[in-house]
């Protein structure tokens, strides 16, 4: 039985370039993401306010994402979703000033050429920390390409990222 569920928007959100790492990208309507090993990669960060929402045993917290875009030339691309420890500030971050390097906790998930113009969830429970305030995130293509997604700043809502965090009781199967 589910007993709560809270609803949480990104407070901010931005793509960091390595080939442009002097530039700001946080007020862009899309977010692409690469392999970060690459001359062109781009990771992007995602930060959400958790202080409001219950954390700990039971949860599922789904991350809904709009996908807008992937390449052509394969079936699918595996992105990664890791839990980042530093704090950013939206309009000011770089590839220079932030170093985007995950912690030991990760998510990952496959993005199908099917799945451009929809929505898609992975629970990223594993990645929230009870007594934490903030949870900031990190994405990127673990296999070359890129994958394309909706931003904080999309003008449509429905296609916004959000986290839908879920209490159950610990009769629920999740």
């Amino acid at each position: 039985m589910c007993l709560a569920n809270q609803l949480v928007y990104p407070i901010a959100d931005a793509s960091l370039r390595r080939d442009q790492n002097d530039k700001n990208f946080g007020r862009q309507s899309h977010i692409t993401i690469t392999n970060p090993e690459t001359a062109r990669s781009r990771v992007a960060l995602m930060k959400f306010d958790i202080k409001n929402i219950h954390k700990g045993d039971n949860i599922t917290a789904n991350l809904t994402l709009y996908i807008s875009g992937t390449d052509d030339d394969r079936d699918y691309r595996t992105v990664n979703i890791c839990k980042v420890e530093d704090d950013f500030e939206e309009h000011d971050v770089t590839w220079k000033t932030y170093d985007p390097t995950c912690s030991d906790r990760s998510l990952s998930f496959n993005v199908h050429r099917d799945d451009v113009g929809k929505t898609g969830q992975i629970n990223v429970a594993d990645l929230i920390n009870p007594g934490e305030d903030m949870l900031v995130i990190a994405f990127h293509v673990e296999d070359g390409g890129h994958v394309k997604l909706a931003s904080k700043d999309h003008p449509h809502m429905a296609r916004m990222p959000r986290l839908l965090v879920s209490q159950h009781n610990g009769d629920d199967e999740m």
